[in-house]
């Protein structure tokens, strides 16, 4: 793909503040995520699942999450997660009341994003097309907790119909959101890992730079970079295809079109499990109450 371009800021350009919020972390077979690695080989990777704290410079309204990551609740069942704080328990360490977080959009369902939805009392849940059904009803066979977002307060966007929710193109995706409408926040329709996966390209500052928000794009960043392959293989006793995606082909086309980002200057490219990332910056000013920097180059 060609480098692709992102539209220039305007005269007093809006932008988000984005901050990492530690919500837990979690351990994964290296077979299950890198490929050609051999279903006997004991080594793991081990995670973090990061949620995002958004706030728009000129708003005074209510925060944003992005992900609230793993509630505490999981790491008593599997000794392989790890959880210091619910989301919301971060927040309030960071000096912000999550009652005062307005919006939470999640990237999908899976039980490693969705937090704790009790903490967030006065925000709406924004999810990506075609999960009605998985808020409708339990799943836990596609790793879906119970009372996983309050169903009274949830706004799903569709990706077709009239009027359409993802009605314009931006850099590589032919499908993203203008969440506020002035160009700042990005909803990008993300389809290939799981229904509904929705990633976030924000604004950060207002000459030019850019965050963009993974979620499950991939699992490890040398599967972005090229530096790995993506993990698929076939179970030889049940002949079930084995893959971290329900759709390898949508996912692997949408991984492409993120990895071009990679050469677009001032834009960072942040994963929700970047483990080469959260060693670097855990316990930094990238976390409340701190935020990330732009990317300056």
């Amino acid at each position: 793909m060609a480098t692709p371009t992102l539209p220039p800021p305007k005269p007093n350009q809006p932008y988000i503040h984005v901050s990492a919020v530690d919500s837990g972390s979690l351990e994964l077979p290296t077979w299950e995520v890198i490929a050609n690695t051999s279903r006997d080989d004991p080594s793991v990777l081990r995670i973090p699942s990061l949620a995002f704290f958004l706030r728009h410079s000129e708003s005074q309204g209510k925060g944003i999450m992005f992900d609230l990551g793993i509630r505490r609740d999981c790491a008593e069942k599997d000794p392989g997660v790890t959880v210091r704080q619910n989301a919301g328990e971060a927040l309030r360490k960071g000096g912000v009341d999550p009652g005062e977080v307005g919006t939470v959009i999640l990237s999908h369902l899976h039980w490693d994003h969705v937090g704790l939805a009790t903490e967030f009392p006065n925000a709406t849940w924004v999810l990506g097309p075609g999960t009605q059904h998985l808020v409708e009803e339990d799943h836990p066979e596609l790793w879906i907790l119970p009372s996983s977002v309050p169903p009274d307060r949830v706004r799903i966007l569709n990706s077709n119909g009239s009027p359409a929710d993802f009605p314009v193109s931006i850099g590589p995706f032919p499908e993203a959101h203008d969440f506020f409408g002035d160009g700042s926040l990005y909803i990008i329709n993300s389809p290939g890992h799981f229904q509904g996966h929705i990633n976030v390209l924000a604004r950060t500052s207002s000459d030019g730079s850019w965050i963009y928000l993974g979620g499950d794009t991939v699992h490890d960043r040398r599967l972005l970079t090229g530096e790995k392959e993506m993990a698929f293989m076939h179970d030889e006793k049940t002949g079930e295809v084995l893959c971290m995606h329900v759709n390898k082909e949508a996912a692997m086309e949408h991984v492409l079109g993120v990895r071009t980002l990679l050469t677009v200057p001032k834009v960072h490219v942040l994963l929700a499990h970047d483990w080469e990332w959260f060693e670097e910056n855990k316990d930094g000013e990238a976390f409340l109450p701190g935020s990330i920097p732009p990317k300056l180059d």
